[in-house]
């Protein structure tokens, strides 16, 4: 069956992409991202090895009219032979008093990491508190999200949106009840300290029953990026440093879980194509208190040109439950996009 939903799709690739050549105005861009990767871990852990070729994105993405824009993003995953929806959703632009409003299947404002798709990340593992919380891949649900700018005497970009999402599929939230809906708030601040130097942080927070007898959870989460890109003599060189922090507070039958989580990534453009890279990463269970699990990486990327990345990443995990309670990873990633793919939220 898998290979019939393949040959479908690209079936359906085919013929848009041909019709685009007559009806360029009514068919939408059409990209595809491809994530190859080549993995191995000491200590006999219970992780993939090998040869993987861990997804294949297939994005449709077109302005509807002046009011209105559609993005999908259907991911076709070989391990699990599965063809998956990542994301889709419709944007509506042009709402009274400025508000915006996504509909559909998207990945929720909870932090700043969440928003970018897997193979696009700087990092060939996501962070540890993503999977932990959120699942696999990080936060997706089902929803509706309302956002706008705020405006302030500084003139500063300053955005809130409200999201209402689906939550039972979610690992934090998997033992509520399809009703009961989850909540989240995200502020996002941004400004620029000089020409070279930027800032932006947001604050989040999340809530949703636990469970059928009325138990809460709460996550709470903080987001920092700092940039610096010198726009005259430093063509080629960058670094970014970026911080998320997540808090979790789970009601359960007698007791609360609290747990915690976070990481520290930096990054610096010492070339041309070249990326040096680093990333200390601690998480908790949203399920436990007392079992944790961190590592820490050291990322070297290569650039050929934008249309594809290289990464080498070597990486030392622990925990303390589960066996080993330590080991290194080694992975090797591939990823390249062809034709059309927009920008992710800056």
């Amino acid at each position: 069956m898998l290979i019939h939903r393949y040959i479908i799709i690209f079936v359906l690739t085919i013929n848009i992409s041909w019709g685009q050549t007559t009806f360029q105005g009514m068919n939408p861009n059409i990209g595809v991202i491809g994530d190859f990767s080549y993995q191995i871990h000491s200590n006999d852990v219970d992780l993939d090895r090998g040869f993987q070729f861990s997804e294949v994105e297939i994005s449709f993405r077109m302005v509807l009219d002046p009011y209105a824009r559609a993005d999908f993003f259907i991911a076709v995953v070989p391990p699990e032979e599965a063809v998956e929806l990542e994301e889709g959703f419709i944007t509506l632009l042009s709402l009274p008093y400025s508000f915006q409003a996504r509909v559909g299947h998207f990945r929720p404002s909870f932090g700043k990491f969440n928003l970018t798709h897997p193979p696009e990340t700087p990092l060939a593992t996501l962070p540890l508190f993503l999977g932990n919380f959120f699942g696999e891949e990080g936060l997706a649900a089902t929803g509706v999200s309302l956002s706008a700018l705020i405006p302030n005497p500084w003139d500063l970009y300053i955005e809130w949106n409200i999201d209402i999402l689906n939550g039972e599929e979610l690992a934090s939230f998997k033992d509520n009840a399809p009703e009961d809906f989850l909540y989240l708030l995200h502020l996002k601040n941004f400004f620029d300290v000089s020409e070279n130097h930027s800032i932006e942080f947001g604050l989040s927070t999340m809530m949703t029953k636990s469970d059928a007898s009325g138990h809460e959870t709460r996550l709470y989460g903080a987001d920092f990026i700092y940039r610096w890109k010198p726009l005259i003599f430093g063509r080629y060189r960058s670094f970014t440093l970026q911080s998320e922090t997540i808090i979790s507070r789970k009601e359960v039958e007698n007791q609360n879980i609290n747990s915690f989580g976070w990481f520290l990534f930096l990054q610096y453009q010492f070339s041309k194509r070249w990326f040096a890279g680093s990333l200390y990463d601690y998480s908790g269970l949203p399920t436990s208190g007392d079992d944790v699990e961190r590592r820490i990486s050291a990322i070297l990327s290569f650039w050929p040109s934008e249309f594809q990345t290289i990464k080498l990443q070597l990486q030392k995990s622990e925990r303390n439950f589960s066996t080993p309670r330590s080991f290194i990873s080694v992975y090797f990633q591939w990823t390249f996009i062809i034709g059309a793919h927009g920008a992710h939220k800056f």
